[in-house]
């Protein structure tokens, strides 16, 4: 728990939202909405775990996209803003495989299917502009909302047995995200949120860090994305057990309307 917590208190009041929202310090009158979808190629490292089976996972990305034979994603994010206030959404469907893992002696294959939702509330408490001609504006939002999960395991010990497992938990959590610009097209967005402990995870924590280049897309004002993203979640139960650090490269486009 160490690590994340000095990892956050670097990084507070940083925190991010979807890429490409309102802009830094320049407050608009009317709604914007930001929608983006975005592929998160990732490694996990950590135990999972169906009933009274539980296996250490420690895949690559490559592993992780290369073992899940029936990968399925869909990931997609949507902010609604106006003034200061913000409401975001944020969604992911993933079924992740693990292939040839050790359980005692034994080699057994692994699967987790997981959605989760993100929902929330963004409030800009800072802003300014910095630089000699004072063109690079920023914002500080805090950050508050919750992380639902639906996770299905399933752990099969080859040609002997199969055990299944699925539950449903949600993690409130709270942090902060730095937003700004670097010239005319360049933007970033940094992010950070801890969590948990009432009724999901035993703690859960999450770091994000994009790079954005804006651009026009069918007369819409677009952002190309790209960053990394770490999420951990420490949660266990008599059903079972997913104690992972999911982590790796975001890629994704936004488009503000």
């Amino acid at each position: 728990m160490r690590k994340p917590i000095l990892i956050l208190t670097a990084l507070v009041p940083l925190t991010m939202p979807s890429p490409g929202q309102a802009q830094p310090s320049q407050l608009a009158s009317g709604w914007t909405l930001d929608l983006s979808v975005y592929s998160w190629a990732t490694a996990v490292t950590g135990t999972t775990g169906a009933g009274p089976l539980q296996v250490k996972i420690d895949n690559s990305a490559i592993d992780t996209i290369r073992q899940s034979d029936s990968l399925l994603s869909f990931m997609a994010r949507g902010e609604l803003r106006r003034g200061r206030l913000g409401f975001f959404l944020d969604g992911e469907y993933s079924d992740l495989g693990y292939d040839d893992v050790r359980l005692g002696p034994a080699r057994v294959d692994a699967t987790s299917v997981i959605g989760m939702l993100e929902f929330g509330a963004a409030y800009e408490m800072a802003g300014g502009r910095f630089g000699r001609t004072q063109d690079f504006p920023w914002a500080v939002d805090l950050l508050g909302g919750g992380r639902w999960m639906h996770l299905h395991n399933k752990i099969s010990i080859v040609q002997v047995s199969t055990t299944k497992s699925t539950t449903d938990w949600v993690d409130p959590f709270a942090g902060a995200r730095l937003r700004g610009r670097l010239g005319e097209r360049w933007e970033y967005i940094l992010r950070g949120d801890i969590g948990g402990g009432i009724g999901g995870s035993r703690f859960a924590w999450q770091v994000v860090s994009t790079i954005g280049y804006r651009f026009t897309m069918f007369g819409l004002e677009s952002t190309a994305l790209l960053g990394y993203r770490a999420l951990s979640q420490d949660y266990e139960s008599a059903k079972l057990v997913y104690d992972t650090t999911m982590h790796g490269p975001v890629i994704g486009l936004n488009i503000r309307f």
